[in-house]
């Protein structure tokens, strides 16, 4: 189970004696719009959940004053034996919070994600994004690749000041 953004206190995970509700004691942040996903979940005899289940709430008074992206991921051609081992997470960062000269993982922290979807194909859309702010997309996902594959020549650097 993944929360976005992260909790600021998060206790066990409890499951009441019928083994059918599961209680999660969290401490959220207030006003602020929260994504729950749950993936690789599994019943006692054995199904597993299909796709990753995403759920969106908000503490606050409403969802008002947000906004939505969509869009498509352009991945790159892999043979055909070899693929995107599903789910892909997106996200949006705020593009202040970003190190100006690095860009990957360790750009950012994962408390900074404003918004995030999971997908399983290269289509997305981002709900409940705050109307205020620019934003850097950043996209992960786990790729089987064959032996002897060369990813794409490295990104040109940002100039100074961006």
């Amino acid at each position: 189970m993944l929360i976005l953004p992260p909790p600021k206190e998060q206790g066990e995970l409890e499951v009441d004696t019928s083994g059918a509700v599961y209680t999660l004691p969290l401490k959220l942040a207030a006003d602020t719009v929260y994504r729950v996903v749950v993936r690789g979940a599994q019943a006692e005899e054995g199904n597993q959940l299909g796709e990753a289940a995403t759920a969106v709430f908000t503490n606050g008074a409403a969802f008002a004053g947000s906004r939505s992206l969509s869009g498509r991921l352009l991945l790159p051609d892999l043979p055909g034996n070899r693929g995107f081992l599903g789910p892909i997470f997106v996200g949006l960062v705020p593009y202040e919070n970003l190190e100006s000269r690095e860009f990957g993982l360790s750009a950012f922290d994962e408390g900074e994600i404003a918004a995030s979807a999971i997908t399983f194909t290269p289509e997305f859309t981002i709900e409940h994004l705050p109307l205020t702010g620019g934003y850097v997309l950043i996209a992960y996902a786990l790729v089987e690749v064959p032996r002897g594959f060369r990813p794409p020549p490295s990104a040109p650097a940002l100039p100074a000041g961006l």
